[in-house]
């Protein structure tokens, strides 16, 4: 409320308030030793908004994204809204619902473009383990795919800490990170997301907001930066 009477209540940039994405920026370099660049940061209006937003920049018709089973249910419908096509990615029971090398080899074809990492996982609640993450990481480099990396429970890991997918040797330069303030800090009604990518990738995200939305909402970008 001070903030809106205090007069942010107008556009802002598309890119988002420089003070909101320098503390994301802080996060990952305070909570995981990740360093990255505030060029390289974007708010949006929402997580599921940053996921269509990055699928519309990555994909041309009929790029295939591997998605890995069980999935947030709109992630096919973000691929296929982008005229991409999902490939479904099989895990077990019986193995903790841990990926496999074997099977995302095994739905990888020439038009394969991303992989969409989601950990810990909606709806199964399961972490992956550092060794599954470094499976898609070799998977990734070896078939040349970017990584989207959907971090909205970044919280919710008890076991072992979080891991950013960026933060894996040589992944920061081909893994495109989705956040969202939702979960981790409770603010669903806000709908304030952020995307962090390489420099050309993130312009490019940039670009099409731009015209979508022209940004997110000046007083939940404040609201976030108090998060």
């Amino acid at each position: 409320a001070a903030d809106a009477k205090a007069g942010h209540t107008h556009y802002t940039s598309s890119l988002g308030y420089p003070e909101l994405r320098q503390g994301i920026v802080d996060m990952y370099r305070d909570d995981y030793g990740l360093e990255r660049s505030i060029d390289d940061v974007m708010v949006t209006t929402s997580g599921c908004h940053a996921m269509w937003l990055v699928m519309e920049t990555l994909l041309d018709d009929g790029d295939e994204v591997l998605v890995i089973e069980p999935y947030f249910t709109p992630y096919p419908h973000q691929v296929r809204l982008a005229r991409g096509v999902p490939v479904f990615v099989p895990t077990t029971k019986e193995n903790g619902f841990q990926v496999t090398i074997a099977d995302l080899e095994a739905a990888i074809t020439p038009r394969t473009r991303a992989v969409i990492v989601n950990t810990p996982c909606n709806p199964t609640g399961v972490q992956w383990s550092r060794e599954a993450l470094e499976g898609i990481a070799r998977v990734a480099t070896e078939h040349d795919l970017v990584v989207v990396a959907d971090d909205i429970y970044t919280l919710f890991t008890y076991r072992e800490p979080f891991v950013p997918f960026a933060s894996l040797p040589g992944m920061a330069e081909r893994t495109v990170t989705i956040g969202s303030f939702s979960k981790d800090y409770l603010m669903t009604g806000w709908r304030i997301g952020f995307v962090a990518a390489p420099l050309a990738l993130a312009k490019a995200v940039n670009k099409l907001q731009g015209q979508y939305t022209s940004g997110a909402g000046s007083i939940s970008q404040k609201a976030s930066v108090a998060a």
